[in-house]
């Protein structure tokens, strides 16, 4: 029967050959067994729809309830086929009847509905097809049996809800039979065909989270043929939802319950599973597998480590890569997991070290160690990494940076163990990879976690961050950029932190607080070529396995071009510096090579940096398409031509030209290569014109050198008619196209120098003697062709184009080059002079000016003295003669108009334009300025509109302010903005033209002003604005942009300020705020203050007047002003009237900042009081006193209380100490109350209150020996001082104590041992918190010839070492180092030697600083031994007293120099810990012990003075100077006209020579054959013409203010050696100050000159001399030395018990110096010196020791003073090795 119904396939091929088919088999089968009716069960699905659908339907629904198991089986397997065929409308026999043998018992019922599910979802979905077997079928089964849904679908097909499958998943269940759940699992690609796995619905989770339980299923078939079948799932997964977290999820628990259990068999299918992951999936799940994995391989079980390593090669093959390729792709994952792993591993095994003690600990770190080795090791041979070395150094820059963000001791030991194993230095290693670690810290940790990294790497390099960020700037940035894609604002932030440690060199010159996308595109551009040549190296790359690397370049250069926008990227640049660099490298040959060749050379001198750059451009093809052009039509000058209108096409057609005249073969080719790019971008052009100009003299005719010099005059000339029809361009060309020749100019003048210097360098004889003659005949030729041309331009004319430009330094220093050049009477141009000084804002210069006129100064040298002082009445009184005089020159209106302006008179200005127009209506577009400016400051809206509308020609700026105001007020938007905008470009083109030259800040500041104004102009519009739309809201905004800060920030000058508080007031005047009232009033006081403080009297009493009496603070300026005027009485009336006003006594005060106002208020009347000298002392005292009831924490008031109870004490007592006692007590409180609540008077106030308080001691201890009566109460009176001073060390901060260390020090011998148990406790506090510093302070003591002096010192640091146990070793330490410089300092020279070597003849001292256990011991510099203050107010007890750079002695070079002066001194070199070198010199046989007290003493630029004993010390070496003698050889024999030692010793004259041939000899001879010329050495250090300036006005004040100083100290010995130059500034800095106290006087040849002011020096401050700057500053000393005389001898007091001080030459066999009992130093000698001083500060003059007169007058004084110091009859009397003739 069988037989009969098998058919072969081909017959069935219809819908009839089925119906036959069945029938028969129903028929047959039915008559046989439960076996075929289950056949004939699944047959009947197979007949098509229109056959008996319904009938069909109701046998299975009978057949899926049947007894028999067969029959369910197969009418369940039959079930989708039936689906297929009925349609939709059987859909439902799904629920009604399918899904109710889910709770079926038979096992093969379940196999079949499992086995369905993936057809089902076919069917519902309506995409079903019939698919054959296609496997033969065995010999006993039907044919159709074979037949079902197919899984395979031509097209997309469309998804369902899950909504049914959920119903199946019981079918999952643990306790199922194996066999069930491997036929679901079989179903999962057909199922997942049908369901869209980015669902995140109920029953999609479900089903899924089902399905992935199974990777932990009891049963390890099911999971491994789960895991075979997870990239079913995986396949139709598009990387979203939930399945990636699910997936995470459930490996991870999966993992974590099989390490629990220990069950290694579920670890080994996780791990098949796992590899199927990761085989299937994309994306980060890859790399989570391959993690997985990782951790399995580290198992300590073989068989799954085994297992992982197999599944780890496996995932490498099936992407078709090389194990170290697949390495390369997921190397960032796999390091990090590393880095976790291995740290993790290390801190839980110290945890879990059961002994942990420090050698336990010790082992088991040890161990982990070579665990983190054999890991790694494990690793590397995994990815077929030949060694762990080459695994190491491939994965370093990852490795790296996830252990530095760690921060931890492990990480540490970690980097250690790394850097051991590949045998480098673990610093260097940092170092070297510091830009991959900065770049993954910025863009993966919080701010917090940066901070700490930061600290922790600069712990472990010992370098500063700012260091370490410089050490590969430009990487940095490139491998910061490269993450800018994915980490925008990240990396945005780490490249504002580069900016703000940028170098002072950088290109960028911004600001370094980067907030916005523009200012950060404007400090990448300097950078922008070579960060594109390193991204174009990235996206190049062809290493395999980087992919991803190169998709994130991609995003982040496409990121960069937004970030950078238009204004920075534009191609065609782009493209034309490509050429240039291709075309320059090409021409040189520029490249790296096998051989060596200068083309080799060149390209290695170039940083790392720039050949990143440069390497792309080696092999580009770029080809140019410029046009050859004909020259010899253009017409000369370019200037103001067709082609010279504008300043791009002027300078581009200019620089164009001159380089085809350039005739050197080298060069012009160069500049041919340069000249694709000089029309496209100036900025090139400008900085290529001086180049090309030196080639083009150094080889042109006669004829192009004087085409050149027209050009150049056709610029420098003034009013030339055609710049008025240029209109808008006229100031841009005039003023660019001006500096642009100066450029040029000062670099052939810097190049004529060099030249010069090297032509006198090679006249020497050398080695190619025969080829130099005619080398430097060629090197002649072109020097004197330069200078010729040089010589054409006439320095007057560059003097007069400088002025009109506004660059008055230039201006100066071409004016005094034409006077000195053409050796013109200064005289004949003093008008000038004065004329520039007065624009240049500089009042000692015009004065000195002044000084110099031999005749009457004219009205118009008048006008401008008065201008420069603020005596703006006299002016225009001076004007107003001018006007009689001349009344049809406008030039005096102007003047009347601009000083009243300038005082305040604002109607009265408008009245005067007014009349003047009446008269001269022709002048108006002159004057309407005037009235306009006058109009807006009054707030007269309408006269402001009436003038501007009666002339549209005027522009000035005072116009555009009114007419922006004007709009303001109108509200007219449009208008405002337009003037706006054309306002803002006036101010930038000026600004353009001062930016081509350095340090020219200061010429452009008027204009950085102006926009300051427009900035809040533009602010306060936008308020005004806004208060106008919400004008009916409650509240007003005000037009305030933050404006106190914004003040604070312009410079403090009157003409910086008060333009901005005028407009301020503008401002506030179109506001209809409540406070605009009180806020103009502020204005106006602010105004007054400026004006005062500049010495405007007459402006700021108008100032004054406006500001009526709205303010409390208004009567305090009033005083002020009176005051400051002369008028003293009067200002302390309008004080006290005030105060009783403004502060009535039955009005109590809350309001702290009306306290504050009454508290300064009361302080001043008491200053002003105690001055006049008008009141008793106790109404004085009263005055005082009650300012600290009122403000007790105020440090004014504290201050001078003290200070008067000081002042009125030796009346009160009598001068008699022992009745002081409790007056002191007084005065050390309030100084030290003053000291607790500020520091504005530390370097007074403690240096005093320590005086009284130890002399009072001394006294006391006098008094006790000496058995007086009264020395009870003086001893009770000490027990209070001492607590007062007790509680002040409590209350005090240490670097307080410390500005005074070296006073508290020299007393440590104090005969009072309560006083000195008290002095300890201060010096021990201030040792414990800056022992560094303390330390080398007190090594000149601790070496001591005095014992008791030593044992003390000891028994001080033995209480430290008792405080702070680690303090021995320190001190220890310190104590030998210092013991062998002293050593070396001493050690005896053979007169010819020049070097000595540090590891010969110091080994010990090598060996010392050499030790492993070595302490830290600070290089004392002067950074960070000189404490700095705190910038604000109040006790800052948290104050960081040394900000610095610490630098730690690491150890010596091994050159020790010999320096060649008397004491033969040494030079050596200390190496810090930031791997730099310090130059000190190591002095003996010098006390070093005065310069250091001076040096703490005198506030002054001085180099840094160590004393190791009472004879040898260390002297910080001062960089960047040199010393006057020094430059003047240099100089003289440049000019060839130097005077050997062995000639000037040969004229010196017997001492027996009388004063005329003394005299003669110095001028007839010395002076003579030494013309002057200092002045050069600050034209060639300071070749810009501000620095120039500025260096020469630093020369003339700190030469002044030091021989100020030095005389009034009696500071002799400043010979050449001893007077230095710093050739950074010009600053004059003095060393060696052993002769002071007037001991230059007892030399052989006595000293007879006050200071050192020989003719060099006087030239050298220009044509003036000592006029003006010079003369001023020496006044100002002066007078501030008298007016700070008080505390100045109470500072010089302290040396009177100094033992740090030899005050005299010891007289031969006496003692060395006086000791009490207790080893107190009594330094009677002293005592003489100081009342010298003190005399000297008053104007005494004393001649060998006779007083010469009355005390003179500070003017008279510093007269008397300058003309001793230039006194031929002096000079010629001095020493001749002093060089009075230099």
């Amino acid at each position: 029967v069988s037989s009969a119904i098998i058919f072969p396939k081909s017959q069935i091929h219809d819908n009839h050959s089925l119906t036959v088919h069945f029938n028969v088999c129903c028929f047959v089968r039915f008559l046989v067994a439960a076996q075929t009716r289950a056949h004939c069960v699944f047959l009947l699905a197979l007949l098509s729809k229109s056959v008996c659908g319904d009938w069909r339907s109701s046998v299975y629904r009978w057949a899926l309830q049947s007894n028999s198991e067969s029959e369910r089986a197969s009418a369940v397997r039959g079930f989708p086929l039936l689906l297929h065929n009925l349609g939709v409308k059987s859909y439902s026999l799904i629920h009604e009847v399918l899904l109710n043998r889910l709770q079926d018992s038979s096992t093969e019922v379940k196999i079949e509905l499992a086995g369905i599910t993936g057809q089902l979802a076919c069917c519902l979905s309506e995409s079903s097809q019939l698919q054959f077997p296609q496997d033969m079928m065995p010999s006993h089964e039907l044919l159709c049996v074979g037949l079902s849904i197919s899984d395979s679908h031509p097209s997309q097909t469309s998804s369902i809800g899950a909504s049914i499958i959920p119903s199946f998943l019981l079918l999952l269940k643990s306790v199922e039979d194996k066999k069930v759940k491997q036929a679901f699992i079989r179903n999962i690609r057909h199922l997942f065909k049908h369901v869209d796995l980015g669902n995140s619905d109920p029953d999609t989770k479900s089903l899924v989270s089902a399905l992935v339980n199974l990777i932990e299923d009891p049963d390890q078939d099911v999971r491994i043929k789960f895991g075979l079948n997870i990239k079913n799932l995986l396949e139709f997964w598009n990387g979203n939802g939930f399945l990636k977290e699910l997936l995470v999820s459930r490996l991870k628990e999966a993992y974590t319950n099989a390490k629990t259990s220990r069950n290694n068999e579920l670890k080994n299918t996780l791990i098949l599973t796992t590899g199927e992951i990761g085989r299937a999936a994309e994306g980060n799940l890859v790399s989570f597998a391959l993690l997985r994995l990782l951790h399995c391989l580290l198992s300590k079980s073989n068989p799954v480590s085994v297992a992982a390593y197999t599944e780890i090669q496996a995932l490498a093959t099936c992407r078709h890569l090389k194990l170290q390729s697949f390495f390369n792709q997921y190397r960032n994952p796999i390091c990090q997991f590393l880095v976790e792993s291995l740290h993790s591993r290390h801190v839980t095994a110290l945890r879990c070290t059961p002994d942990q003690s420090s050698e336990a600990l010790q082992e088991e770190a040890a161990h982990q160690r070579e665990l983190a080795l054999d890991i790694l090791s494990h690793v590397a041979h995994v990815f077929d990494f030949p060694d762990l070395n080459r695994f190491l150094n491939r994965t370093l820059q990852v490795l790296l940076p996830f252990l530095a963000a760690k921060a931890s001791p492990t990480a540490s030991a970690l980097i250690r163990t790394i850097a051991k194993q590949l045998n480098v230095n673990r610093r260097e290693m940092l170092i070297n990879n510091f830009k991959y670690i900065f770049s993954h810290l910025v863009c993966s940790c919080t701010k917090e976690e940066l901070e700490r990294a930061f600290h922790y790497l600069k712990n472990e390099t010992e370098i500063e961050l700012g260091s370490l960020l410089r050490q590969d700037f430009q990487g940095l940035h490139n491998e910061l950029l490269l993450r800018l894609g994915e980490h925008y604002q990240q990396v945005f932030n780490g490249l504002a932190i580069l900016a703000s440690f940028a170098s002072s060199d950088d290109p960028y010159q911004g600001p370094r607080e980067i907030t916005t996308p523009g200012r950060m595109a404007d400090y990448l551009q300097p950078k922008l070529l070579g960060i594109l040549a390193f991204f174009n190296m990235q996206l190049l790359s062809s290493s395999a396995g980087e992919k991803e690397k190169k998709k994130m370049a991609l995003n982040s250069l496409m990121a960069l071009m937004k970030l950078m926008g238009p204004k920075h990227i534009s191609f065609r640049i782009v493209k034309l510096c490509n050429l240039l660099f291709q075309e320059l490298l090409s021409l040189f040959e520029c490249r790296e090579g096998r051989t060596d060749s200068p083309g080799r050379r060149l390209w290695r001198r170039f940083p790392e940096q720039v050949q990143e750059i440069l390497e792309p451009h080696l092999n580009t093809r770029y080809k140019s398409s410029q046009k050859v052009v004909n020259w010899s039509k253009l017409k000369k000058p370019v200037y103001l031509t067709s082609r010279g209108s504008k300043f791009s096409d002027w300078s581009a057609t200019w620089a164009a030209y001159l380089i085809s005249k350039v005739r050197h073969e080298l060069a012009g080719k160069v500049f041919n290569c340069c000249s694709f790019i000089i029309k496209h971008d100036y900025k090139v052009t400008i900085y290529l014109l001086p180049h090309i100009l030196v080639y083009v003299l150094i080889g042109c005719t006669q004829e192009e050198q004087r085409e050149v010099n027209e050009e150049m005059m056709a610029v420098l000339k003034e009013g030339d008619p055609r710049l008025v029809r240029l209109q808008e361009n006229a100031s841009s060309l005039s003023q660019l196209s001006t500096q642009t020749v100066f450029s040029m100019l000062d670099h052939l003048t810097q190049w004529s120098r060099h030249k010069l210097q090297s032509l006198s360098t090679n006249k020497r004889p050398g080695k190619h003697a025969r080829e130099q003659p005619q080398a430097q005949a060629t090197e002649n030729s072109e020097y004197q062709s330069v200078v010729a041309f040089l010589n054409r331009i006439p320095q007057d004319v560059l003097a007069k184009a400088s002025f009109r430009s506004r660059a008055y330094t230039r201006a100066v220093m071409h004016f005094e080059s034409f006077i000195r050049e053409k050796k013109q009477n200064i005289q004949d141009h003093l008008s000038f002079l004065q004329t520039m000084y007065a624009a240049m804002h500089e009042p000692d210069g015009v004065r000195g000016v002044n000084d110099l006129r031999k005749e009457e100064p004219s009205l118009r040298e008048q006008i401008l003295e008065h201008e420069s002082i603020g005596l703006l009445r006299e002016s225009t009184a001076c004007y107003d003669r001018a006007i009689q005089l001349e009344p049809d020159q406008i030039v005096h209106y102007h003047g009347v108009m601009n000083s009243m302006l300038g005082l305040g008179q604002l109607s009265t200005v408008i009245t005067q334009v007014n009349g003047v127009l009446a008269s001269r209506p022709r002048w108006k577009s002159d004057l309407n300025a005037y009235r306009v400016e006058a109009a807006w400051k009054l707030s007269k809206w309408d006269l402001v509109e009436d003038y501007i509308a009666s002339d549209c020609k005027s522009s000035t700026w005072g116009v555009r302010l009114g007419q922006m105001l004007l709009a303001g007020k109108k509200q007219d938007s449009e208008a405002f903005y337009e003037k706006l905008k054309v306002a803002r470009k006036e101010q930038v083109v000026p600004l353009s033209a001062a930016s081509f030259e350095c340090g020219t800040y200061q010429r452009g500041y008027e204009y950085i002003v102006r926009l300051h104004m427009l900035c809040e102009l533009e602010h306060a519009f936008t308020e005004l604005q806004k208060e106008s739309r919400d004008a009916g809201g409650s509240k007003k905004p005000e037009p305030k942009l933050n404006w106190d800060a914004r003040l604070l920030m312009t410079q403090n000058s009157f003409r910086a300020k008060e333009p901005v508080l005028a407009l301020r007031r503008a401002l506030l005047s179109l506001s209809k705020g409540s406070s605009c009232e009180e806020q103009v009033g502020e204005c106006w006081l602010q105004s007054a203050r400026v004006a005062r403080r500049a010495g405007h009297h007459q402006t700021a009493f108008n100032a004054l007047l406006n500001a009526e009496n709205s303010l409390s603070e208004l009567f305090i300026e009033k005083a002020k002003w009176l005051w400051s005027k002369g008028d003293v009485h009067q200002a302390l009336i309008v004080l006290q009237k005030g105060v009783q006003q403004c502060f009535p006594d039955e009005q109590p005060l809350t309001d702290p900042k009306r306290i504050q106002i009454k508290g300064n208020a009361m302080l001043l009347v008491g200053r002003y009081m105690e001055e006049t000298a008008n009141f008793e002392s106790n109404a004085i005292m009263k005055t005082y006193k009650d300012v600290t009831h009122l403000l007790p924490e105020w440090e004014d008031g504290n201050f001078y209380l003290a200070k008067y109870y000081d002042k009125v004490m030796p009346m009160v007592t009598d001068n008699k100490l022992e009745r002081q006692g409790n007056l002191i007590r007084y005065i050390v409180t309030y100084f030290g109350k003053a000291l607790q609540f500020g520091n504005q008077y530390i370097y007074q106030a403690m240096p005093r209150m320590l005086t009284l308080w130890l002399d009072f001691g001394a006294k006391v201890y006098e008094f006790e020996k000496a058995g007086r009566s009264d020395r009870a109460q003086m001893r009770a009176e000490l027990t209070k001082i001492n607590s007062v001073i007790s509680e002040h060390t409590s209350n005090l901060s240490p670097y307080q104590f410390l500005t005074a260390f070296s006073q508290l020090i020299s007393r440590i011998c104090h005969s009072n041992n309560e006083v000195f148990a008290v002095l300890m406790e201060i010096v021990a506090k201030v040792f414990l918190a800056y022992p560094q510093q303390a330390m080398w302070m007190m090594t000149a003591v601790s070496k001591s010839s005095y014992p008791t002096r030593m044992n003390r010192c000891k028994e001080i640091l033995k209480k430290a070492v008792s405080l702070n146990e680690s303090f021995g070793k320190f001190i220890g330490d310190a104590n030998r180092l210092t013991d062998k410089l002293v050593e070396l300092g001493n050690k005896p020279v053979d007169g010819n030697s020049s070097t000595l070597s540090m590891s010969v003849h110091f080994k010990m001292l090598k060996k010392l600083v050499e030790e492993p256990t070595f302490s830290q011991i600070l290089i004392p510099l002067q950074s960070v031994l000189i404490p700095t203050l705190p910038s604000t107010g109040g006790a800052n007890p948290k104050h960081d007293a040394f900000p610095g750079h610490w630098v730690y002695l690491g150890g010596f070079d091994d050159t020790v120099e010999i320096l060649a002066s008397l004491q033969k001194p040494k030079k050596i070199s200390l190496k810090g810990s930031d791997g730099k070198f310090y130059t000190m010199m190591c002095k003996p046989k010098d006390d070093l012990r005065k310069d250091c007290r001076l040096m703490e003493t005198c506030l002054i630029k001085m180099c840094l003075f160590i004393p190791l004993n009472e004879e040898c010390g260390i002297i910080e070496w001062v960089n960047n100077t040199a010393g006057v003698r020094h430059i003047l050889t240099k100089l003289y024999k440049e000019k060839g006209i130097y005077v050997s030692g062995t000639e000037l010793r040969k004229l010196i004259l017997p001492k027996t020579a009388s004063f005329q041939e003394k005299l003669k000899l110095h001028k007839d001879v010395l002076c003579a054959r030494h013309p002057p010329v200092f002045h050069e050495w600050f034209l060639r250090t300071f070749p810009d013409p501000t620095s120039w300036y500025n260096s020469r006005s630093a020369y003339c004040r700190s030469t002044a203010v030091m021989s100020m100083v030095g005389y009034i100290l009696g500071l002799g010995d400043r010979h050449g050696e001893n007077i230095l130059f710093d050739s950074l500034t010009g600053e004059c800095v003095h060393v060696d100050f052993n002769c002071l106290f007037n001991k230059g006087e007892t030399f052989d040849v006595p000293e007879v000159v006050p200071f050192r002011l020989t003719q060099n020096m006087v030239h050298a401050m220009g044509p003036m001399g000592t006029e003006g700057l010079f003369r001023q500053a020496c006044e100002v000393t002066l007078r501030l030395m008298r007016d700070q005389r008080e505390p100045l001898m109470s500072v010089l007091k302290t040396f009177l018990h100094d033992p740090l001080v030899e005050w005299s030459k010891p007289v031969k066999g006496s003692s060395k110096t006086q000791v009490n009992e207790s080893g107190e130093i009594l330094n009677e000698k002293a005592k003489t010196h100081v009342l010298d001083i003190d005399q000297r500060l008053q104007g005494v003059i004393k001649n060998r020791n006779k007083v010469m007169g009355l005390p003179l007058s500070i003017e008279g004084h510093a007269h008397y003073l300058i003309q001793e110091a230039t006194d031929d009859n002096l000079l010629c009397l001095m020493y001749l090795g002093w060089g009075p003739y230099l």
